[in-house]
């Protein structure tokens, strides 16, 4: 298997090789998950995309597979100056949480990355890239224990500056609002207080990193007072809402179960718990 593996990489890259690319592979964590990642490099871009595959992507020819990564290279490639992202000062002013659940740390420590344990959560931190790309193809850099101590950023600093950035990428999102950019013909009402509440960033990509900093929820208490439930929808969104007893917890939290169970893609999955927001304080419900 690992031969045969080796012989199509080699194919593949002497179709490459044309065309001043090459591509190898690496498994690294990626939501939820240690993934198999083709890694496109050339010597006329600096930044190139890592192509996650699965099984089926190696149903097709050799050929078929060149063509799909030349397309990528081309649409995502771009030329950054290091220095320009890679300093103190840029990190700090653009450093984002994501989060994961706990079960992750492993994998995260095997890869050197620097993270922050809350609650049953794992934040990891990235620099978004290329802005100008499309929001569902936005560019990062991971930050990893080696970067950060090269740049000298201290992890206080860092938690500071991603609590800090995060609440001004905070999107507070009515579900009905939601619903309707997803094609449904709902009828809005502004005056209507709101049953329900979606939480993300404004790339909607890794915004469940919201709860990173507890100040993101603040705009929501306008609604439901100092007190309220939050539901990982997945890594990139939470869903708020009021409850009035600890029975409705027990419900929200079987419910997040079943969904994950049944809806959620496991690359997308945070975890099967409910929090509770507090006067400020956000917290994990536990039965």
């Amino acid at each position: 298997m690992v031969i045969a593996m080796k012989n199509r990489m080699e194919q593949i890259n002497m179709l490459l090789e044309q065309d001043g690319m090459e591509v190898s592979l690496q498994e690294r964590f990626k939501n939820n998950q240690l993934k198999q990642g083709m890694v496109l490099r050339s010597k006329e871009f600096n930044c190139s995309p890592v192509i996650y595959v699965d099984e089926k992507f190696w149903e097709l020819s050799d050929l078929e597979i060149a063509e799909q990564l030349k397309q990528s290279f081309e649409k995502y490639s771009f030329n950054m100056e290091p220095s320009a992202f890679l300093n103190k000062e840029y990190v700090l002013q653009n450093v984002l949480p994501r989060v994961y659940s706990e079960e992750n740390i492993p994998a995260m420590e095997k890869e050197g990355i620097t993270y922050l344990h809350k609650m049953d959560l794992a934040f990891a931190f990235y620099i978004p890239l290329n802005m100008n790309m499309n929001a569902r193809e936005l560019s990062s850099v991971t930050l990893t224990n080696a970067l950060l101590d090269n740049l000298e950023i201290s992890m206080d600093e860092l938690v500071e500056a991603a609590g800090e950035n995060i609440v001004e990428e905070c999107n507070v999102l009515d579900m009905p609002f939601v619903m309707k950019g997803l094609g449904f013909n709902i009828t809005v009402s502004e005056d209507t207080c709101p049953t329900m509440v979606v939480i993300s960033n404004k790339s909607q990509i890794n915004g469940a990193g919201v709860m990173f900093n507890e100040n993101t929820f603040q705009p929501v208490s306008e609604f439901w007072g100092n007190s309220f439930a939050i539901l990982p929808s997945s890594i990139h969104e939470c869903i708020c809402v009021p409850f009035s007893s600890e029975q409705d917890l027990q419900a929200f939290q079987e419910m997040v179960c079943a969904i994950n169970k049944t809806t959620v893609p496991a690359e997308d999955k945070l975890t099967d718990s409910v929090y509770v927001w507090n006067n400020g304080r956000l917290s994990q419900f536990s039965k």
